[in-house]
């Protein structure tokens, strides 16, 4: 019989209960979500796995109404697994959850104690948000007073927490599992020291009180990012192929059709692994001369040059002198190897069929499929080497850096990051968008010829085409984000899908907050995959009568992603043509401006 003594030595000492959210309890404090799940774990040696499976469902069917258990990883976005190995449960959330799930965290711990002599994590958490938050929704421009309540908080939100190492500040409608309804309107901040104690004990409550005393109903959810990602694509390890996203298998079928582009193509800079998105033509008109453009990221052509990015690139030398290439040039690589594998393939079916059956005249309509299929393969392989040559698009004109523009802002700017791409004669960025399914609702042959600016109380459903997801459906909100850029670095070398904004000790956009639009995907889908910087956002109206512009209108040029909110952030493009003008000196006349008929 076990002594009393020995029973209470043999119990782990479970320290603080985390209740810092009412659907996730865990001992001891847990990492803050969105966390990465890692079930390649070695599992602890216990005494008696069967007894102790039978101990945990019994604790379990008491306390929780469990979906799922077991041990495995769970760590930060961007962190090592190391030491972070957890017996997760997922439930779902109601009026008990916090003091059952918190009885049940206790029993748990000292159970897995008992059987391994090893202290591990418990977590109790709701199956919604367990693995990833659902998609969140944008704040729509009939909840007036929501966006009142926003506008005069913001400012003083932004000054409560600059002691933090803060990423982003988005206005959403989140997915608060002990509500009802289940999305609230809310502040979601991100942050790279979310863990911290400080927030939680000081600045979220001190938060909470000022929305309450300004009477609005927003709530705040806090989570951890530890920097926006641009969406431009680099393969960070030259062994490993899947280390980077590949281009649509639609956008990838035509980069050889002809030395006209698509808008959505692939490009990228010579001799460099970046790839990106070729947004669209800009005309631009100059001393009595007319520059025929196209649209990208400074960051997809110049992040990786020797071009300071601190400062705004007008036409000169150092850039002039700077080949684009359509597709990119670790885009056409790819392509050769994926054309010649199937080459291979085709020949040597064929090969293998015609021995097989060349005196079996029955088989001779396959011998001729097989035929053609290498035909095909052969002609679509050489099609890939002869353009080779003709890929050179143009030289890189001008580019923003990461400067800013203010619009009329009396607080903080917008963020710029475009850069221009003076097009050889023989180039040419086709203006009327291809292949685009019916759910985009913008009508067939529709050209892009205007652009128009963002009202701040109105709605956008916009649509993209961009190099790696091609066409994506998404909303603006009427409520703008703000972003931290003195803490936008540094790259995190262990995500092998984005590369993250680097500050590498340069001030960037003039050191201070900016502001940009977010844009929420449709459905569980990402707005922006890596790859798809420089895409320009399309207005792509359901009801075009209650719409603020046309179909195909640019309003805005997408650059970054933020992981744990899944939303995709753009620059107005009223701040990119502002901008060109300056740093160019010319005029933008292509695109022009959208003018409503009843201003005209």
């Amino acid at each position: 019989m076990t002594s009393k003594t020995s029973t209470t030595a043999a119990r782990a000492p479970c320290g603080s209960i985390d209740k810092r959210l009412a659907y996730r309890i865990g001992c001891p404090m847990l990492p803050v979500l969105p966390v990465k799940t890692s079930s390649r774990v070695f599992t602890p040696v216990f005494r008696d796995q069967v007894s102790f499976d039978k101990k945990v469902k019994a604790i379990l069917c008491k306390l929780v109404e469990f979906k799922i258990y077991g041990f495995v990883h769970r760590f930060p976005h961007g962190t090592s697994p190391t030491g972070t190995l957890t017996f997760l449960v997922t439930s779902t959330y109601g009026l008990r959850s916090q003091a059952d799930w918190s009885t049940c965290v206790v029993k748990l711990r000292e159970l897995i104690f008992e059987e391994t002599r090893t202290q591990i994590a418990v977590e109790i958490v709701d199956k919604a948000v367990a693995f990833q938050f659902p998609p969140p929704k944008v704040i729509v421009c009939s909840q007036e007073d929501m966006i009142t309540a926003t506008s005069k908080v913001l400012s003083k939100v932004t000054e409560m927490i600059c002691q933090h190492q803060w990423i982003s500040i988005d206005i959403l409608r989140w997915y608060f599992p002990d509500s009802v309804p289940l999305y609230q309107p809310a502040i979601v901040i991100c942050a790279r020291d979310a863990s911290e104690t400080l927030w939680w004990s000081d600045t979220l409550p001190k938060i909470r009180e000022l929305l309450y005393e300004d009477g609005s109903h927003l709530r705040v959810a806090l989570l951890f990012l530890d920097s926006l990602s641009l969406m431009m694509d680099k393969p960070l390890d030259t062994d490993k192929p899947d280390t980077w996203q590949k281009p649509d298998a639609a956008i990838a079928c035509t980069m050889y059709v002809s030395t006209e582009v698509n808008m959505g193509a692939s490009i990228g800079r010579k001799d460099s692994e970046h790839s990106g998105t070729l947004g669209g033509p800009v005309q631009l008109k100059k001393d009595g001369k007319t520059y025929n453009c196209g649209l990208t990221n400074c960051h997809v052509l110049l992040a990786d040059t020797e071009i300071g990015l601190e400062q705004s690139s007008p036409p000169n030398p150092d850039i002039g002198n700077i080949k684009v290439m359509s597709p990119s040039d670790k885009d056409h690589t790819h392509s050769l190897e994926k054309r010649g594998k199937e080459f291979e393939e085709a020949e040597t079916a064929f090969n293998d069929s015609a021995r097989q059956w060349h005196e079996v005249t029955e088989k001779m309509s396959e011998i001729q499929k097989k035929t053609k299929k290498k035909e095909d393969a052969e002609a679509s392989l050489i099609e890939a080497k002869e353009f080779g040559d003709k890929r050179e698009i143009g030289t890189i004109y001008a580019a923003s850096g990461y400067t800013t523009c203010s619009l009329g802002e009396t607080t903080n700017e917008y963020g710029l990051d475009w850069s221009l791409i003076r097009l050889h004669p023989h180039s040419k960025i086709i203006n009327v968008l291809p292949d685009f399914p019916g759910d985009m609702s913008i009508p067939p042959n529709t050209r892009v010829d205007t652009w128009m600016p963002i009202g701040i109380r109105e709605k956008y459903r916009v649509a993209k085409r961009g190099r790696s997801s091609q066409w994506t459906i998404g909303k603006i909100g009427s409520s703008r984000s703000i972003i931290n850029s003195f803490h936008l670095g540094p790259e995190d070398p262990s995500n092998m899908e984005q590369e993250t904004i680097k500050a590498d000790g340069k001030v960037l956009f003039n050191g201070r907050p900016i502001v940009a639009h977010c844009i929420i995907g449709k459905g569980s889908r990402d707005f922006l995959k890596p790859g798809d910087s420089g895409a320009l956002a399309l207005l792509a109206p359901k009801d075009r009568n209650k719409h603020p512009g046309p179909s195909g209108t640019i309003v805005g040029l997408c650059y970054a992603s933020n992981l744990s909110t899944r939303g995709a952030y753009m620059m107005s493009m009223e701040a990119v043509i502002e901008s060109i003008n300056k740093v160019t000196g010319g005029t933008v006349t292509f695109p022009r401006k959208y003018v409503p008929p009843a201003s005209r």
